[in-house]
């Protein structure tokens, strides 16, 4: 029964975006056929994105197209890699170089520390000289076999993704030359000669004058007006800068867009029901779904029962955790590093088990028949895992333009103020200082715009966006149409809303990791890891997604894109990050602009003072550091603006809380009201039958 359903539910649309439709008396959008592109595809390289319904084109973002490659090799091969190797060799080998490089960098750092620290307090010279140089030697040596080892794997997988590529046009030119629209010779030479180049770590390929390459056609076939949304059109602008501008040439990072291409392709070759099967473990989904179903059906509501239904690849998920865990906690009992002890495993445990209460609260306690404990797993890792992966990369590329922006306002603002008078010129010239307040002064407008820049663009945009991508990217049983017949609207609504939570849960448990031990006390750790708890910001922001997801896929409301259902959580993510940025920013500016020549010297002492009280053993850094009151720099207690700034930006939670009962409430109501048309469709139609 559940193989059947499945193989309907690949071949028919989804129902409740029908009766939605039919409820509105709108007629569902007629699918347009776009030209064939290079080696007989049918999509542009260059076209991710360009329909919001594909969950796979997010799949190739992940850890550089992975994913998506190894689905299409085994939809095409029935190729299964070898996770023990690619573990071992991808991730265990160059982490395990990285990290035993930091650890030496780390050495080497503390060393040179204790020397300057000793120079400038005790008047000593530098005793580890010779320790330091042999340090850097195997820093070195470190650096180069960690760039041999990513240049090892790049060649390997370039060849096989190629390997791949050519095995797919060959099926794709079998396929055409049954056809009237058969590939010519010299398109197909000229697609043989660039599957090299589309899997290549970097690449700007497919020139501008062969009409089969990306820009125009993606942009007038594929990109429909009424099927678009925020991401396709900022790839479609991404996509007329690089066809249009750069030298008619389509730019990718690692063959990512190349294997969304791939994977694309292999879709439309193969039959729909075999698509229907978990990424990584390719299990079907009708080998686990129909135990799902049954305690759904029959409510059982033990917690064994829930485990021993869990697919291969959530109890993989679950293992490799159980791993990694026990690596760490045997980690924490050595000596290895004196940043990660016991204590600092148990904020460790600590900080996992908040993520475990929110998702008890969230699904286990009053939801759990609404989603399954197998969605949960997969969406709690890809948040974990892809979101908050993609987040730090997306991060770093816009804090870098937006950082150079910064910086050629702040250089022309400067040279504004220059313009005006000489003798301003040469007061500045006598008394830097002066001219440096002056100017912070002038120019405070900069620093709320690229506080403001930070908190919704770098933060909350790319955040909101990553988060979304978690949730789109898992394909699962329980939130495909017609899987559950008798579910209600209401309830697949509770299911997408747990399943954004979970997923933000995850991404916001992976970003608390990284808070919590960016501090150097476990105090701190503990400080940081509680007031993140109590202001769960990205669960919140995801609960809001998800009435504007709901309202797009069960209601059919075609208003409500991406761009529409991320705003509000936009909005309240920017507003949290920005009120607890921009409060200490103006407080430290106005403190800066109260300080004389002598205080600002005694405040950098006092700086290098607390670095060589952390690094250097020595009596006279101890009577420095309290004999000029040195110990309020390092004092642990929150000032007033900090307390403002937090007590703002919870207000501002507290209202968006308020904003998602009251729009849920509402949403609620209209999907009784489309339950309701639902069914009495469903009983003309039967009627009409008999």
């Amino acid at each position: 029964m559940a193989a059947a359903r499945f193989v309907e539910l690949a071949q028919e649309p989804s129902p409740d975006a029908e009766f939605a439709s039919q409820a509105r008396g709108v007629d569902a959008p007629a699918l347009r056929q776009g030209p064939k592109y290079r080696g007989g595809f049918s999509t542009s390289i260059c076209s991710l994105f360009s329909d919001p319904s594909r969950r796979n084109d997010c799949c190739a973002l992940a850890l550089c197209g992975i994913l998506s490659t190894d689905r299409t090799r085994y939809l095409l091969n029935q190729e299964t890699p070898s996770w023990l190797w690619r573990i071992s060799c991808h991730i265990v080998l160059p982490f395990g170089l990285w990290f035993v490089d930091r650890a030496v960098v780390k050495s080497m750092n503390a060393k040179q520390i204790e020397d300057s620290c000793n120079e400038v307090f005790e008047d000593k010279e530098k005793v580890h000289e010779t320790e330091v140089y042999y340090l850097w030697v195997a820093h070195v040596a470190l650096l180069l076999a960690l760039g041999v080892t990513l240049l090892v794997i790049f060649i390997r997988s370039r060849i096989k993704r190629s390997k791949l590529r050519a095995e797919l046009m060959t099926r794709v030119f079998e396929n055409f030359s049954q056809t009237e629209n058969a590939v010519e010779g010299t398109s197909r030479m000229a697609a043989r000669s660039e599957m090299v180049m589309a899997n290549r770590p970097f690449e700007c390929c497919y020139s501008a004058p062969d009409k089969t390459v990306c820009a125009q056609p993606f942009v007038e076939a594929e990109m429909d007006n009424e099927n678009k949304d925020l991401c396709g059109l900022l790839w479609r602008a991404l996509a007329a800068c690089c066809c249009a501008s750069c030298c008619g040439c389509w730019c990718q990072c690692c063959g990512m867009c190349a294997a969304g291409q791939e994977e694309r392709e292999m879709n439309a070759l193969v039959p729909k029901e075999k698509l229907l099967m978990d990424y990584v473990t390719f299990e079907p989904f009708a080998a686990y779904f129909p135990s799902l179903e049954h305690i759904r059906q029959t409510q059982e509501g033990d917690f064994l029962v829930h485990c021993r239904s869990l697919s291969v690849l959530s109890s993989n998920i679950l293992k490799g955790g159980a791993v990694v865990f026990a690596c760490m906690l045997i980690f924490s009992l050595t000596d290895i590093d004196a940043n990660f002890t016991l204590k600092n495993m148990l904020v460790l445990i600590a900080t996992l088990l908040q993520a475990v209460v929110v998702l008890y609260l969230v699904h286990w306690r009053w939801n759990r028949f609404d989603l399954s404990l197998d969605a949960v797993i997969k969406y709690f890792a890809s948040g974990f895992i892809f979101g908050t992966s993609i987040a730090v990369v997306v991060e770093l590329l816009i804090g870098l333009v937006i950082n150079i922006f910064i910086f050629v306002v702040f250089l022309y603002a400067t040279i504004f103020e220059l313009s005006f008078s000489e003798k301003q010129i040469e007061d500045w010239s006598n008394d830097p200082l002066l001219a440096f307040k002056e100017l912070l002064q002038e120019t405070t407008w900069i620093f709320v715009l690229y506080t403001f820049l930070n908190a919704f663009v770098i933060a909350a945009v790319t955040e909101e966006l990553c988060k979304y991508f978690s949730f789109w990217m898992v394909e699962h049983p329980d939130l495909m149409p017609r899987s559950h017949p008798g579910k209600s609207l209401n309830s697949t609504g509770t299911g997408i809303t747990i399943a954004m939570v979970t997923a933000a849960v995850g991404f916001a448990c992976c970003e608390n990791i990284g808070y919590v031990f960016s501090s150097s006390k476990v105090e701190e750790e503990l400080f940081v890891l509680i007031t993140r708890s109590v202001t769960p910001v990205h669960a919140i922001a995801a609960a809001i997604q998800s009435i504007g997801v709901c309202r797009r896929d069960l209601e059919d409301d075609k208003s409500h894109r991406l761009g529409k259902a991320i705003f509000p959580a936009v909005l309240l993510h920017g507003s949290f990050d920005f009120i607890l940025m921009m409060i200490p920013t103006l407080e430290a500016i106005g403190n800066f602009e109260e300080m004389d020549d002598s205080a600002i010297e005694q405040a950098e002492l006092c700086q290098v003072a607390v670095t060589c009280k952390k690094y250097a053993d020595s009596t006279a850094v101890e009577e420095f550091f309290y004999n000029n009151h040195c110990e309020d720099i390092n004092s642990e207690t929150m000032s007033w603006t900090d307390m403002l700034s937090l007590a703002l930006a919870v207000m501002v939670m507290l209202i968006f809380i308020l904003y998602y009962m009251v729009q849920s409430r509402a949403q609620k109501r209209r999907l009784d009201s489309l339950e309701r048309a639902r069914n009495h469709l469903l009983r003309d139609v039967e009627n009409t039958v008999v």
